[in-house]
Parts: C-alpha cells; sequence; structure tokens
C-alpha cells in the first residue's frame, strides 16, 4: 500500500511535469505574440497620425481603420464568383489601381494560396441601397439589382475600382470632389482617372500599413492589427446572392424597425407587421446558417412594414418615383451611417 502511494504521487508529479512543459511553451508564445501585436498596433497608429493626404480637406479622415492588403504588402483577389464580362472589369479596376500605385499592388489568387484576402460575389436586392460593398470580413459585394442603371459597363467598373480603394485602406473622400472614392458616384459611362486625392490617400494608406507588413507576425495577430474580421465560414455559399445580401439586409431592416419604433399613435395593423418583422429579422441576424427561405420571409416582412409606415422614399431602386431631392440627400445620410454595421 505504501508503494502503491509513492507510485500515485510519483504518476502525479510527472503528469504535472508534462503538464506545465507543455503550457509554458503556449503561454510564452500567446504572451509574446500580445506584446508583438500591442507593439505593432502602437507604430500603426502613431504611423496613421503621421501620414496626411495634402490633397484632403482640413480634419478629413482619408483612411478607414482597417485594409484587406495581406502581410506580404498585396491584396490578392478571388473573382471566381462573378460572370466573364465582370472578371475583365475585375482585372482592369486592378490594373487602375496598381498603376496608380505604380507598383502590383493587387492580384488574382494564385493557385499556392489557400485563401484570397477578398472575394467578389453578388447580391441582388433592391432594398440594399449600394452598387458595391466591401467589408472587413474579406467580401466585396456588387449589387445586381443596382447595375441596372449604368450606362455601361465603364460605370461598373468604377464601381468596382472604388470598391477595391477601401480594400486597400481607404476611406471615402469628399462628395463634392466627385471622386471614385467619393461615396455617390453619377453614371456618366466614363472611367474616373486616378485624381491627386486618390494618390495621395492610397500614400498614406501603404505608408500606414508599412510597420505592419512583413513581420513575424501569426496570420491572427496580423489580422487584428489590421482590422480585420474572420472570413464567413463556408465561402463556397458566395455562389448564393440571396445568403450574400443577409447581413446587409438585416442590418436595414434593423435601423428602419429603430426609426419607426418610437412613433406615437401606431394602429393595430402597424403593431402587428412592427412585431412580425422584429421576429423575423433576428432569424436573420448574425446568423449565416439562416436558410434562404428565413431570408426571403424577413424581406417578404419588411417589404410589408414599407408599406405600412410610407417608408417607400428610402428605397429608389424599388421604389424609384417615390423620392423628391431633398429626402434623397437625407437617406443617403441614413444609408450611410448604418453602412458600418453590415
Amino acid at each position: 500500500m505504501h508503494i502503491f502511494g509513492r507510485s500515485l504521487k510519483f504518476v502525479l508529479y510527472l503528469s504535472l511535469i508534462v503538464f506545465f512543459g507543455l503550457m509554458i511553451p503556449k503561454i510564452y508564445q500567446e504572451y509574446h505574440d500580445f506584446t508583438q501585436r500591442q507593439q505593432i498596433f502602437s507604430r500603426v497608429r502613431e504611423a496613421q497620425n503621421q501620414v496626411s493626404n495634402q490633397a484632403a480637406p482640413a480634419n478629413w479622415q482619408s483612411l478607414n481603420n482597417w485594409w484587406l492588403v495581406n502581410q506580404e504588402g498585396v491584396l490578392y483577389y478571388n473573382d471566381s464568383y462573378l460572370n466573364t464580362q465582370q472578371r475583365a472589369l475585375t482585372r482592369q479596376a486592378a490594373a487602375w489601381w496598381n498603376q496608380a500605385a505604380g507598383q502590383t499592388l493587387i492580384q488574382p489568387q494564385p493557385n499556392n494560396v489557400s485563401k484570397a484576402d477578398v472575394y467578389l460575389a453578388y447580391v441582388n436586392d433592391d432594398l440594399l441601397n449600394y452598387s458595391g460593398l466591401t467589408g472587413t470580413n474579406h467580401l466585396l459585394l456588387l449589387n445586381q439589382a443596382d447595375m441596372t442603371r449604368a450606362n455601361n459597363e465603364n460605370d461598373t467598373l468604377n464601381v468596382i475600382i472604388h470598391e477595391f480603394g477601401h480594400a486597400l485602406g481607404l476611406a471615402h473622400a469628399p462628395q463634392s470632389y466627385h471622386d471614385v472614392m467619393s461615396p455617390s458616384q453619377v453614371a456618366t459611362g466614363q472611367v474616373q482617372q486616378a485624381s491627386n486625392y486618390d494618390i495621395q490617400a492610397l500614400k498614406a494608406s501603404l505608408a500606414r500599413m508599412q510597420s505592419a507588413l512583413h513581420q513575424n507576425m501569426t496570420i491572427e495577430s496580423y489580422q487584428q492589427v489590421a482590422g480585420q474580421t474572420p472570413y464567413p465560414t463556408d465561402l463556397t455559399a458566395l455562389a448564393d446572392p440571396l445568403q450574400n445580401g443577409r447581413a446587409s439586409l438585416a442590418a436595414v431592416i434593423t435601423g428602419m424597425i429603430q426609426k419607426v419604433s418610437h412613433r406615437d399613435n401606431l394602429t393595430a395593423q402597424q403593431t402587428q407587421i412592427l412585431q412580425r418583422t422584429k421576429t423575423s429579422v433576428k432569424t436573420i441576424t448574425n446568423n449565416e446558417a439562416a436558410s434562404d427561405q428565413q431570408i426571403r420571409k424577413a424581406r417578404a416582412d419588411f417589404k410589408q412594414l414599407i408599406t405600412a409606415f410610407n417608408l417607400q422614399n428610402y428605397f429608389p431602386q424599388a421604389y424609384p418615383q417615390a423620392q423628391s431631392q431633398e429626402e434623397g440627400q437625407q437617406i443617403k445620410a441614413f444609408f450611410q451611417k448604418i453602412q458600418g454595421s453590415f
């Protein structure tokens, strides 16, 4: 019995030694990654405060607080979910920025790279008031419902150029500049030329991210420094425009629910429709597993909400006759405010 007790203690001590032997290197590595990440965060913030865009108005923020360029200083894109015509436009948009940069920044995803830095795919919904949308989750979405307004493919090319600009870290240019990075562009049928603003903003973005490039960081640490969020769980689902628009649709519905919920003297019908829309939008919010049927249900309920509360003027693509010019400016400001949550 005495021998058994000593053997048990030996096994216990040995187990503790093995446990700590395995855990200490892991804890050290996590601490090293954390301190390195914090140091690089600080350098990036310092660089961002020092760089400036001389072509921008005073106090104008030319840069987003994120970018999709990878650790090697390249933006690999995957356009396999687009049609042949728009793949060609994607190549032209990449060449546009490469020429502006004087270097090859944007390239197609090579065969030996497992994931692209940005995936181009479609949404198709006239309730989403954007032509294109690029997010920290590595998606660049093109709205097929909006493309019907383009005079020709050059207008679509301008949209892709604009969205690639966001992937490179650029924020919007002032609307009054009528620049390719301005939030709204008039469909002219002409390809926008790189302005001094574009070139200076790009230089500022590249200078800002230099502190984070070519460092011996884990991919996860780099993505945190770059402000990137995780990829969608199932990249093959990008072939489905309805699924691609789910997060945007949920954000729009939620924003409009908040807008009308404070109204007084709601009718019984309005109250019922509002509650039904609240219920259905919950099924698709932050839920990658939401089915197409659930998304369609949330959209159908939302359209009833739009009619019940006379919100047609907020959706000029779906209800083109419902909006005045003054309302249009107010509505653009509203959607720019909530797009950050897409």
